[in-house]
């Protein structure tokens, strides 16, 4: 699996240090909720599309080889699991109302 992999792991890298840098920053300006606050509903639908969007994005790497296409489709496919990682950081980290900053992720 490694091998199929081989020719995507920067693109992989890249995603993986946004959506630690996109948690960090949840961290450093928000506070965590209380269980008895979360969503449970929403952490689901939210966790388990960016799951389904990550999985995806694994299957446009096995089946495609490297090129200009593939890369449009990682990119594309990387920005919404990046945007519902972090709605998904949102059920669990409550950021202050002055930050905007969170809508436009």
């Amino acid at each position: 699996m490694f091998r199929i992999i081989q020719p995507h792991r920067w693109k992989l890298a890249v995603l993986m240090i946004a959506a630690n840098l996109g948690l960090l920053a949840f961290l450093a300006f928000g506070t965590i909720k209380h269980v008895s606050e979360w969503q449970w509903l929403d952490i689901v639908g939210e966790g388990g599309s960016a799951l389904l969007s990550l999985f995806w994005l694994f299957l446009v790497f096995k089946s495609r080889p490297a090129g200009r296409v593939t890369n449009y489709l990682s990119v594309g496919l990387s920005c919404v699991f990046f945007s519902w990682w972090i709605d998904a950081l949102d059920e669990f980290i409550r950021l202050p109302a002055e930050i905007e900053w969170d809508h436009w992720l």
